[in-house]
């Protein structure tokens, strides 16, 4: 809740003065989901062992502002919160069944940033929509955690993040200066999350969003 304030106040300061406006192609709105995973490599006499190795489903949102209004180029300032993370099913075992139970357990840990992305934005049009791609640096700042991501990993993760993000996406005028669409975009990050001298780990995501655009 938060977060969808900060970016309303911030989308409104921005918009309220004439000078800024001149320079805005639209602002708007995304939200939706996010696939998001993490690379555990372990290395020396730990090498090959696995963990964490599936997706963690969440949720991506946030407000943006395009900015310079030119036929096929333009840039995106976004506030994003997002859920990045991962997943892992571990066996359950008993006295009885001291190999597994073929029962699982979930664990999901999740981490919760505010991230801050820079996209240069590419665009061709048709007769019923745009078409663009869309591509730069990202930074993210740890805010929060769920209980499940605790321990010496989890309690050191890096903060502030720097990462790539790239994307498609399809915008579909509805009314006078408002668009819906739907964007994909892929997420990396460009430094390691947490490292030791036998671990490393680096956050990924894929997000799939609904836009809204005035």
């Amino acid at each position: 809740m938060k977060s969808k304030i900060m970016i309303t106040l911030a989308l409104i300061f921005i918009l309220r003065d004439p000078c800024n406006a001149q320079w805005i192609r639209a602002f708007g709105f995304k939200a939706g989901g996010i696939q998001a995973s993490q690379t555990w490599e372990y290395s020396g006499w730990l090498s090959g062992m696995q963990i964490y190795d599936q997706a963690r489903t969440g949720w991506s949102i946030g407000g943006y502002v395009e900015w310079l209004n030119t036929p096929l180029i333009s840039v995106i300032t976004e506030v994003q919160y997002l859920q990045k993370g991962a997943k892992e099913e571990i066996n359950i075992s008993t006295v009885e069944n001291p190999e597994g139970s073929g029962e699982t357990m979930s664990l999901a840990p999740r981490l919760d940033y505010v991230s801050i992305p820079l996209l240069a934005k590419i665009r061709t049009k048709t007769s019923q929509a745009t078409l663009y791609g869309l591509g730069g640096p990202t930074i993210d700042f740890l805010k929060s955690h769920n209980e499940q991501a605790t321990g010496a990993v989890f309690s050191e993760i890096k903060s502030p993040e720097l990462g790539i993000a790239m994307g498609a996406g399809l915008d579909f005028p509805i009314i006078s200066q408002c668009t819906l669409g739907a964007e994909f975009r892929y997420r990396s990050a460009l430094q390691y999350a947490y490292s030791n001298s036998v671990l490393t780990v680096r956050n990924t995501a894929i997000e799939f969003l609904l836009t809204v655009g005035f």
